[in-house]
Formats: C-alpha cells, sequence, structure tokens
C-alpha cells in the first residue's frame, strides 16, 4: 500500500520497507499532493485488507495511543527517551499451549525482559487477534478480537479526546488531550514493582494504603500470595502478609524523613528512600542520588522485598528483606528479642522464658514471661533497651513530651513499656514528636543496634537493682553459676545464725511489739510507707492512687501561674489530664501545721462520702515527702471569692444565697446524720465551701474533721482546731 504513490518522492525506498516490517510500530508516509491518485487506491485496499474484522483500529506511533488508536499483540509504542516499552508479552518458560498474552511495561533495550507492571493480570487474553487501546469512551482498554472488553481503566467522565502516554518513568498516563488533568495512571496501581517516582500512600487513621502483590510464579503475573502494605492495625509500619498472616514486619517509622542505601560497587550512588508526612496521612517515595543508575524494589513471588540497581547490563541484589531467621515473625514470642549474630532469643531484662525446657531445645516460641509481676503504685521504673526493632502491637499518640509519653504509660497497668522519638531534632523539616506505648505483649522484638531505637520497659523496681539471676537462652551464664557455688554456703551459715539469734531475742521484743500494737497511730509506722499506712486501692474503690509524674506533669510542674489559692493545708493548683479532664491539686505545704493524719482524714473520709453537696475526691499522690489530694474543679472556686468582694457580691441575688444556704445544710445534714459514718467538720467556713459552675456549693477540705459513733453524743479533743 505504501508504494501506490504517483510522486518520486512520496515512495519509500527498499530499506524504509523493510525497517518498517521489521518494526512493532506502524508509520504510514503522508503525500504532498492532496489529490494524489494513490490514495483512491490506498483506502479500497486498506478496507479490503482489514473488511473480515469486527473493528477498525489505527496503529500508534511513537510514545502514545490517541483515542481511537491501538497495538496488536506483536507491537509496542516506546517512551520517548527509550526506556520503557508498552505492549503485549507472554512470561518466559510460560505454557506455550495456553498462549496467554498479557499487557505489560517493561525496560526497552535491556536484554531479556524485565517486566515492572502489568494491566490484565487477572485476565489475560488468549485471543492473538486482541488490541490495547483507546476507546470512544476515553479508558484505556484490552479487547479480544471480537472487540469485548477484557480489561479496562473503568473511569466515568473521561473526555473523548483522551491519549495514553507512556513516560520514561515507566508511568502510563491517561490524560486530557487538550492539556488538562490526567484521569488515570499506572503509577497509583503497584503491581509488584516500585519504581522511582511511584508514592506509597498511607491513611494512618484507616491504615488503608497502597500495596504490592506479589506474581504468583516466575512465569505467571497473577497475583500471589504476598502483599506488602501498611499494617491496618499499626500504620506506622509495613508488613509484608502471606496470604493474611504476617510473615515479615518492616521497622515502625522511626520519624526520619530520609534514609539511603549504599550500591554494591557504586558507592556513590545509593537509593533514596523518603517520607512525607502530613496531617494524617504519610507519603514514601523512592528516588536514585543520580539519573544514571537504574533501580527497583520488587515484592518477588517467593515474599522477598529486594532492592535491585543495574550495574552495567545486569541487575544486582542491593538488599533483601528477609535474609536472615530473626527476620521472620514473632520468632521469639513475647518479650523475648532476637539475637542475629547468635541466631536465638533473649529475654528482655526482667523476664525469664516461659517454658525453660522448650528454650533449652532451641524452641522459643512460648516466649518470656515477668519475673515479678508490676505494683502498679507508682513506684514501677523503666529500664532503657538501647538499639531494638520495636516490638509489634503498639499505640501511637503525637505531639506528646518524653515525660507525658512515660506518664501516659504509667497511669495503668496494661501498659508494658514506651518509646519516645523527637521529630523535630531529625532531618526533613518535620515538626512534633511521635509517642509509642505497649498496652498488651512485646511481641517480634530484635536486636538491631545501627538501625535500632530505644525501647523502655516497665519493670518491677527491685529488677533494677541487679541482685537477680538472669536465665538466657535457657542456660545460666558460667559467671552467675560461680557465684552461687560461693554464695550458697555463705547464705547457709547466716541463716543458721539468725535463727540462734532470733531464738534468745523474741522474748525480749514481745513486750514491746505489744506495746507498738497499743499506741495510736499519729504518722506512719516505722518501716511502713503512706501508701501501705492508707490501704490499698481496693479498701478505696473512689479514689484512684496517681504517679507523682501525671500530677506533676498536669500541673506544668506545679508551676505558679497554675495556682489558685492557698490554705492551711498548702498550694492548690489547676491541673488539666492529658484526656483533657480538668481537677484541682493540693499539694501538702513543707511549712503546714497539718501533716499526715489530716492527710489520711482526707483520703479516708472523701473517699467514702458520696453527696452532691460534698466535694468529690478523684485520687491521692505521695511521693517521697510530697502528699498530694487531687478533687474536681470548682470553676467558681470558693464561696468567700463572692461573700467578701464588693463587685462580685452583687451576683448573689437573694435566690442564689438561699439555694446555697440549703445546698450546705443538705451537706452537712448527710455528714451528721445520713452517711455511713457520722462526721463532724469542726472546719466549715466560706473558704471551705466550692461552688461548681451552677453556683451549686460543695463542702471541702475534712482534713480536722472527726468521726462518731452512730450513738455517740460527745468526745473530748486533744488540742484547739478549726476557725
Amino acid at each position: 500500500m505504501m508504494c501506490i504513490q504517483e510522486d518520486a518522492a512520496d515512495k519509500p525506498t527498499m530499506s524504509s520497507v523493510v525497517f518498517s516490517l521489521s518494526t512493532d510500530t506502524c508509520t504510514f508516509p503522508t503525500s504532498n499532493n492532496s489529490s494524489d491518485m494513490g490514495s483512491f487506491f490506498l483506502v479500497p485496499a486498506f478496507i479490503v485488507l482489514f473488511s473480515s474484522s469486527h473493528q477498525l483500529s489505527f496503529c500508534a506511533a511513537g510514545d502514545r495511543l490517541a483515542a481511537g488508536q491501538s497495538i496488536s499483540v506483536n507491537q509496542t509504542i516506546v517512551s520517548a527517551g527509550q526506556i520503557f516499552a508498552l505492549g503485549f508479552f507472554t512470561p518466559e518458560n510460560s505454557d506455550a499451549a495456553a498462549n496467554l498474552q498479557y499487557v505489560g511495561i517493561w525496560y526497552n533495550r535491556l536484554p531479556g525482559r524485565t517486566v515492572v507492571w502489568v494491566a490484565n493480570r487477572e485476565t489475560p487474553l488468549r485471543d492473538p487477534a486482541g488490541v490495547l487501546t483507546v476507546t470512544e469512551d476515553g479508558n484505556i482498554a484490552v479487547l479480544d478480537g471480537m472487540g469485548r472488553t477484557v480489561w479496562s481503566t473503568n473511569r466515568t467522565g473521561v473526555p473523548s479526546n483522551t491519549s495514553a502516554v507512556l513516560l520514561d518513568s515507566g508511568n502510563l498516563v491517561l490524560g486530557d488531550g487538550n492539556g488538562g488533568d490526567d484521569v488515570w495512571q499506572s503509577f497509583d496501581h503497584h503491581t509488584d514493582t516500585f519504581l522511582p517516582g511511584m508514592k506509597q500512600r498511607v491513611n494512618l487513621t484507616t491504615g488503608v494504603s497502597t500495596r504490592l502483590t506479589s506474581w504468583r510464579g516466575a512465569a505467571d503475573p497473577s497475583p500471589g500470595q504476598f502483599i506488602d502494605t501498611a499494617d491496618p492495625k499499626n500504620p506506622l509500619q509495613n508488613c509484608i502478609f502471606k496470604n493474611s498472616e504476617i510473615y515479615v514486619r518492616l521497622n515502625p517509622w522511626d520519624g526520619k524523613a530520609l534514609a539511603t542505601y549504599g550500591t554494591p560497587g557504586i558507592t556513590n550512588s545509593p537509593i533514596v528512600y523518603r517520607i512525607v508526612k502530613g496531617d494524617d496521612d504519610l507519603t514514601l517515595s523512592i528516588n536514585m542520588a543520580t539519573n544514571s543508575i537504574l533501580g527497583r524494589v520488587v515484592l518477588e513471588y517467593t515474599g522477598t522485598l529486594t532492592i535491585f540497581i543495574l550495574v552495567g547490563s545486569s541487575w544486582v541484589r542491593m538488599a533483601s528483606f528477609p535474609d536472615k531467621i530473626c527476620d521472620f515473625y514473632n520468632r521469639c514470642g513475647p518479650f523475648a528479642s532476637c539475637i542475629s549474630t547468635q541466631s536465638s532469643c533473649r529475654c528482655l531484662d526482667g523476664f525469664e522464658p516461659r517454658k525453660p525446657e522448650d528454650w533449652k531445645m532451641g524452641n522459643f516460641t512460648g516466649g518470656c514471661v515477668r519475673r515479678l509481676h508490676l505494683q502498679c503504685d507508682g513506684t514501677d521504673r523503666y529500664v532503657m533497651v538501647p538499639g531494638m526493632k520495636l516490638p509489634d502491637g503498639f499505640s501511637v499518640m503525637w505531639n506528646r513530651s518524653m515525660q507525658q509519653c512515660e506518664a501516659e504509660c504509667s497511669t495503668g497497668c496494661r501498659c508494658q513499656g514506651y518509646a519516645y522519638a523527637d521529630l523535630s531534632s531529625l532531618d526533613g523539616g518535620i515538626s512534633g514528636s511521635r509517642c509509642l506505648v505497649w498496652l498488651g505483649e512485646m511481641k517480634d522484638l530484635e536486636q538491631i543496634p545501627a538501625r535500632g531505637e530505644n525501647l523502655y520497659v516497665r519493670l518491677h523496681e527491685s529488677e533494677l537493682e541487679g541482685n537477680n539471676t538472669r536465665l538466657e537462652d535457657g542456660i545460666f551464664p558460667r559467671k552467675n553459676k560461680n557465684l552461687i557455688k560461693i554464695v550458697a554456703p555463705i547464705l547457709s551459715l547466716a541463716m543458721l545464725l539468725t535463727a540462734i539469734c532470733c531464738y534468745f531475742s523474741i522474748k525480749m521484743h514481745k513486750s514491746r511489739v505489744g506495746k507498738r500494737r497499743s499506741r495510736k497511730i499519729v504518722l506512719p509506722p516505722q518501716g511502713l510507707g503512706i501508701t501501705s499506712a492508707l490501704g490499698s486501692e481496693k479498701e478505696m474503690p473512689d479514689a484512684t492512687l496517681f504517679d507523682f509524674k501525671i500530677v506533676k506533669a498536669a500541673t506544668s510542674d506545679f508551676n505558679n501561674k497554675n495556682k489558685l489559692g492557698e490554705g492551711g493545708f498548702g498550694p492548690v493548683y489547676k491541673g488539666t489530664f492529658l484526656s483533657g479532664q480538668e481537677v484541682a491539686v493540693k499539694r501538702l505545704s513543707k511549712g503546714s501545721k497539718q501533716g499526715y493524719q489530716e492527710f489520711q482524714n482526707e483520703v479516708r473520709l472523701i473517699a467514702r462520702l458520696q453527696h452532691n453537696n460534698l466535694v468529690r475526691l478523684l485520687g491521692w499522690c505521695t511521693h517521697k515527702d510530697e502528699k498530694i489530694l487531687i478533687y474536681e474543679y470548682m470553676s467558681n472556686k470558693s464561696l468567700d471569692k463572692f461573700v467578701f468582694d464588693p463587685t462580685r457580691s452583687a451576683e448573689l441575688n437573694w435566690e442564689k444565697r438561699f439555694s446555697i444556704i440549703k445546698g450546705i445544710a443538705n451537706g452537712l445534714l448527710y455528714l451528721h446524720q445520713h452517711s455511713r459514718m457520722r462526721v463532724i467538720h469542726r472546719d466549715l467556713k466560706t473558704s471551705n465551701v466550692l461552688l461548681d459552675s451552677e453556683m451549686n456549693p460543695k463542702i471541702s477540705d475534712f482534713g480536722l474533721a472527726r468521726t462518731f459513733q452512730t450513738n455517740q453524743e460527745k468526745e473530748n479533743t486533744q488540742r484547739v482546731v478549726g476557725t
């Protein structure tokens, strides 16, 4: 057809004919004479040639498919820089009899065919007469010989003049022919390969993320059983799933914006991972440090995530994951760390193997358990474990200080530890901080000194004294065995001497013990802390024992800006917990004439008294010499602020005054007659009557109160108290 031209200038040379027949792309010569009779012969010949087909197709040229153009199974389009090609392919070593055709993108000028994207991986074409085209509705589609859709981009509302362009990045873009916005691109629909310029987007709230899906086999591009994506439960970490189970887990994001990997033989050309954090999402991309290097990340059908770099004309594996036994998920069980250099496991400090006999046999899956349970009374401490792959199962909080992060973990008994990262101190322009806490078992730990983080594990305070023998790898360390041989005889002799001494001293101490028991307690007994003297939380279910660090953080370290006032007990501060709850914090002053007895009265009495006109005690705290009470916050402060202030006194009309008087009377009536114990306040005054946001009165400050028996009429006091 090309040779039917009248003008000799329009006739192709023999070499151009040979080139056109040997290439996959179709090009047609154009005539300079619009009235050329050659066109008369060309059109009928073209129609006759394709009259048996049900579709009229035009070949694409260059790097694009315009609307109505198509390529068949033996044709391709090539990106402008000749880097990538798009067309039909049959996987190498596949079943030739099946004749399955896939539309894919591969590197154009490399030996073999390195496929980086597959369109119809779930619906291969079985018809050699099929085509890839841009259809009338503006979509890219694979059609069989009968014109039926095998695969499509399936976009709605697409302009009719769209065209598909293959870029040098390997991205196939469907765009508006008039220069409008792109309506679809292959970079948003990953298969098994992650190319420079692609982006993995992770929604930190929903856990929804783009993903890589492996091939089913080396010669089967259909979706396989391995998926690399963000963990839906903890989107800060990527996992490779085998079907629905975690196969391997990558490190949680440590807040760093960049990560580089060196290239074998090309030390100055690393591959760069870049992470950008938005308000509610993370975006991961990779780039090559120089444009002269080609690289890709592939999730292979075996479940291995591999970074490839092109060196010469061959692909070189730069890094693979998993590549060692400790990479596989939760190999050592809970609270145990995998040691790569020894291919063994080790319990965290303060823990011991759940099943020691299994550990001696090399079976570590049972993990470890605590030697001593947490106290949860403010005495637990944290030990730092450096260079760790942080365990699975964390909860994340943003923009907390390290002190607040630790306080958050200390709030309840469920928290096992925490990790903190100040994002502002890292490169990349990210601000804020990241706090991770573990409210359950710590699983999938590994020692990785070069890339690990500090993990703070919560322990019983005695575990930090260093007197406990540690069981590692199912055996006692040699130095501990030698120590036992020396210490055991000494302990036996000491126990014998102690027994003899006790025998001769029991009678001498009996009388002293009796006297101590008969004494009335005014201060905590010697050797017994305030916490023990007051009783456990079970005895006072309505009063919570708070950790001192939580109280300190809530009041901004008892900042004077938060000070509400000061009484005989000490200063009162406004505090705000991390949950947003506002509280009043009363702190015993070192110069106060009140002390332990008044503090004990407050905790024991108010915890058991419940009435609308009595202030509610939310909790208490002791730390060294500190004695602190936490109450519900009264926004209008005390009654004296109104009564003795000429300006604010006008706010109290007779109706409000009468309501306050009735409320105080109801509170006193409850204390004197209707409470579980008969209580005389002994310090009732306007400064001890607090007003809530609706001006309801609440009696407070029970430090000087006395309890009476229900049938008791009078009592003698030893000192003058009250106002």
